[in-house]
Formats: C-alpha cells, sequence, structure tokens
C-alpha cells in the first residue's frame, strides 16, 4: 500500500509556473496564428473592425483582472473559515450574475439602436465577455486553493480548439470579421465549461465553495473596496494603451488605426504572457504574507528579478527578429517607421510588466489604493492629451505613438514609487532601493537597445 506524498509549497509553485508558461506559449503561437489568418483573411485596411470590437470590450474586461485577484486574496485569508469562504464565494458569483444581466440588456440595446460598422462584431464579442464574467469566481477559487495549473489547461485546450476553428474557415473561404469574433466568444464559453467542470470536482463541502453560502453585504463591500482598486489599476492601464483604438477615429488613416490594432494584439499576447506567468507568484505572495512566513521578503526580490530578465529578453528579441517574423506573421510589409513605432509601444508594455511583483507585493499587504489613484491621474492625463492632440488637427500615428509611450512610462514609474512607499512597513529601505534600483535599470537597458537599433549613430532613420 502507497501513500501519496503532498506536494511542497515549492513543487506547487513550479506546477503552477510552469502551466502558466505553458498555456501562455500556446495561445500565443495560436493567436499568432489565427491573427495571421485574420489579417490575411479580411485584410489590414478593415482590420480595424475587428481591432476596434475587441479594444471596445478590453475596457470593460478591466472587471475580470482585479475581480479575480481581489476574490482569491479574500478566500485565501478566509480558508480556514469555511462558512465566510462559502458566503464571500455566493457574494462575488450573484454580483458576477447581475454584472452579466447588465451587460446583456447594454448589448441588446445597442444591437437595437445602433447602426455603428462594428455593431454585429461588438455584439457577438459580448456574449464571450458574459462568459467571463460568470467564469470569475471559479477563476479565484481555484487560484485560492493553489490549483491555477487546471485554470491554465482550460486555457491551452480552447486554444487548440479555435485553432482548427480558424484554419477551417480560413480555408473554405469564410474567414470574416464577424466569424472571427465568433469564434473567439465560443472560445470564452469553452473555457468557462471546462473550468466549471473541473472547479466541481474539487470545491469540498467541508472546506469552503459547494456548501450553501448566502450573499451578504458586508462581503460585497469587503470585495469590491479592494476589487474597486485594483479594476481602477487595470482600466488606467486600459485608457493609455487600448482606449486610443477608440478615441482616434477621424484622426488618424484607416490603415494607421489597423496598424495600432497589429499593436494591441502584441499588447495582448504580451501581457496576458506575463499576467498568467506572474498569477503564481501573486498567489504565492499572499499565502506567504498570511503565514508571516520571511518567504515573502524573498519572493519579492526573486520575483521582480524574474520579471525583469523575462521582459529584457522579449524586447532584445522583438528588436533583433521582429521586423521579418512580423511581416512572415501578417504577410504584410512594415517600413522601419513603422517598426520602430511598434518597438516603442512594445517597450512601454514590457517595461510596465517588469513591475507586476509589485503589484501582487501591494495586494498582499492590502496597500492598493494610493497606486490606482496615482495611475488613473496619469492615465486621465495621458487621455486629455490625446483628445486635445486629436482636436488640434494632429493627424500622424507617430506623434500620438509618442504621447502613449511617455503616458505609459510615466504611469509605470509613478505607480512603483508609490507601491514602494505603500510597502516600507514590509520591506525594509535596502529591498526597496534594490527594488527601485532594478526598476531604472530595466528601463535605461531597453531605452539604450531602442537607440542602438534605430539611431545607431547616423541621420538615415530620418524620423
Amino acid at each position: 500500500m502507497t501513500s501519496g506524498r503532498a506536494p511542497t509549497p515549492r513543487g506547487i509553485l513550479a506546477r503552477n509556473l510552469s502551466f502558466s508558461v505553458l498555456s501562455r506559449l500556446v495561445q500565443i503561437g495560436v493567436s499568432f496564428f489565427t491573427v495571421g489568418l485574420g489579417v490575411q483573411a479580411i485584410g489590414l485596411d478593415e482590420w480595424w473592425i475587428v481591432a476596434t470590437s475587441l479594444s471596445v470590450l478590453s475596457l470593460v474586461l478591466v472587471i475580470q483582472t482585479g475581480a479575480v485577484v481581489a476574490l482569491s486574496r479574500l478566500l485565501i485569508e478566509y480558508k480556514s473559515r469555511s462558512a465566510m469562504s462559502a458566503d464571500l464565494y455566493t457574494t462575488a458569483r450573484c454580483t458576477m450574475l447581475g454584472i452579466g444581466a447588465l451587460c446583456l440588456v447594454g448589448g441588446a440595446l445597442f444591437a437595437v439602436f445602433s447602426r455603428s460598422p462594428v455593431r454585429d462584431e461588438l455584439l457577438v464579442s459580448t456574449a464571450g465577455l458574459i462568459f467571463t464574467l460568470l467564469a470569475i469566481p471559479k477563476y479565484a477559487a481555484l487560484y485560492a486553493m493553489d490549483r491555477l495549473d487546471l485554470h491554465f489547461k482550460a486555457l491551452i485546450a480552447a486554444s487548440l480548439c479555435k485553432v482548427v476553428v480558424m484554419a477551417g474557415l480560413y480555408a473554405t473561404g469564410h474567414l470574416g470579421e464577424f466569424l472571427y469574433c465568433a469564434v473567439l466568444a465560443a472560445e470564452q464559453l469553452l473555457i468557462y465549461v471546462l473550468v466549471s467542470a473541473r472547479f466541481s470536482t474539487l470545491a469540498d463541502p467541508r472546506h469552503t465553495l459547494r456548501s450553501a453560502g448566502r450573499f451578504r453585504g458586508v462581503h460585497f463591500r469587503e470585495i469590491f473596496s479592494l476589487n474597486g482598486w485594483l479594476s481602477l489599476n487595470s482600466l488606467s492601464y486600459a485608457l493609455i494603451i487600448t482606449a486610443p483604438q477608440v478615441l482616434l477615429h477621424g484622426a488618424i488613416g484607416a490603415r494607421s488605426l489597423s496598424l495600432y490594432g497589429v499593436f494591441l494584439q502584441l499588447n495582448n499576447f504580451t501581457r496576458g504572457f506575463f499576467v498568467s506567468f506572474n498569477a503564481s507568484l501573486g498567489t504565492r505572495s499572499s499565502l506567504h504574507f498570511d503565514s508571516g512566513s520571511t518567504a515573502f521578503q524573498a519572493l519579492a526580490w526573486k520575483g521582480s528579478l524574474v520579471l525583469a530578465l523575462a521582459s529584457l529578453g522579449g524586447f532584445s528579441m522583438f528588436l533583433l527578429v521582429g521586423q521579418p517574423l512580423m511581416t512572415l506573421w501578417l504577410g504584410v510589409t512594415f517600413e522601419e517607421r513603422d517598426f520602430f513605432l511598434l518597438a516603442a509601444l512594445f517597450m512601454s508594455i514590457l517595461y510596465s510588466a517588469s513591475s507586476l511583483m509589485l503589484a501582487n507585493l501591494s495586494v498582499s499587504v492590502k496597500r492598493v489604493r494610493s497606486p490606482a489613484v496615482v495611475g488613473l491621474a496619469v492615465a486621465v492625463l495621458g487621455t486629455l492629451a490625446l483628445l486635445a492632440m486629436k482636436a488640434s488637427g494632429v493627424g500622424e500615428l507617430r506623434y500620438y505613438v509618442l504621447q502613449i509611450v511617455v503616458c505609459q512610462l510615466l504611469y509605470t514609474l509613478a505607480k512603483n514609487l508609490i507601491m514602494l512607499h505603500e510597502l516600507r512597513d514590509h520591506l525594509s529601505a535596502r529591498q526597496r532601493i534594490g527594488q527601485a534600483t532594478l526598476s531604472g535599470l530595466v528601463l535605461a537597458v531597453m531605452l539604450a537597445g531602442l537607440l542602438a537599433r534605430f539611431f545607431p549613430g547616423t541621420s538615415e532613420f530620418g524620423f
């Protein structure tokens, strides 16, 4: 008779990280393939329809990022109190059902009264949004159980199904704007079904979530006091990066708008990869903090170092081989100036991703309000600057890109400083100085690489 050996915390972290990396590599590979098929089938000049539809929804999906992190943090805190955990989970589930119903009503009204060229695509994408919202409590519960790998396995399965369907539609000549968005919505439905099936096999009535929980106002306030600030963080990022796709209609040509839509796909791949990779670090950070373990400080430095190296490595690879790979990917030749714009934008999102460990630590100690307020202030000022440029008649994409990059860098730097200040009771002065130095070095190396690639001491580039 053999007895199973319980996995160690390090083993659990390794398992979760492994599946997070694998799932994102699969998703990135699949998305590169399917976006390439989409651009070739739809055309770069019409790709803006898909990009705009998806960017509008991404502004709404800020709820997901904050809600999963906030709810999983609270479930970890209450894991030893089964009745409170059950009530917390039920409150979150009812709330997401209510938000989903509001989205459904809004989508129906939009379909009836709108004549927008993206109406149909936006409507079918709303269905995918609803399934994503409904899955949030289950995602958070799996994270609190330290079983993130089950979520990532569902993502892998859904991605593989998506590529089969997309390839079939492309081969038969049916891949258009509407069907492209419809397949993405169906992918969200499949993820929800798979996660629900695995969740139902794990939730133990003696522990938390399948017991008869009740909706409680106190938990509603608790969830959304934390979730609200975290959602503001996501909203700020979306205002800087995603909102321009919507705001710049009429200011630049369709091809420039589609070019920015290509960048948004790169952003989705990259940001999604880092967020998935970081999810395991965030869960482990909260577990270490609640247990009073000194491993909290050790993980803070190791996590920041790993994310910094990954960001620098990704940016270096993009500078070296990004241009030919993007041409191979989309079947479109990118001029040097266009690739410079994409590289500058890519640098800004990778620099932001390198700071995700500081965000983990802030969530673990529940000090998220000040970073959210500062980030939102920078994002609002950036959006106002964007609108002022549009009102003054600026018509070239490069000026908008410069504004977006500067705003994103200021956003990341300001939030980092505030988060380090909020962590003063949990990290020593030496540790905080080390974190700030690491962040500054990452930005300096990225800027040096950008200058070396595009301005190698000559004036031939002509920007």
